[in-house]
């Protein structure tokens, strides 16, 4: 069962490795995408397949940190202008909107380990 999952994920890796890491680390870091998106994940599959000989190790690092510094700035463009208009119109500061994200991530997070404490 194993090794035909993995000789499915290497159909993909073969053909679209690198993007897949590039864009698994640019959406992973992206604020409440990393909850649901298993970026790092696929990322190790890069890493993986760079051992067996499908890829190369030195690219797979390269577009994994590409992507995790796209997102960083993708993040601050979207905060600092994406944000910015809804919170002047609404009469709020910025930080609060943030503040009520971090919230609903902890909160989240809190929840996800409480039901794999649960199930184990």
């Amino acid at each position: 069962m194993l090794h035909n999952v993995i000789e499915w994920l290497k159909l993909y890796y073969d053909q679209y490795g690198y993007l897949i890491v590039f864009l698994s680390t640019l959406s992973e870091n992206t604020a409440l995408l990393g909850l649901v998106l298993p970026g790092n994940s696929l990322a190790l599959l890069g890493a993986f397949y760079a051992r067996i000989g499908t890829l190369n190790l030195g690219l797979v690092i390269f577009f994994a940190t590409m992507g995790t510094i796209a997102d960083y700035h993708v993040d601050y463009l979207l905060g600092r202008f994406a944000l910015k208009g809804p919170c002047i119109v609404l009469g709020i500061a910025p930080w609060g909107v943030v503040c009520a994200l971090l919230l609903v991530c902890a909160s989240l997070v809190l929840c996800y380990t409480s039901m794999v404490v649960r199930l184990f």
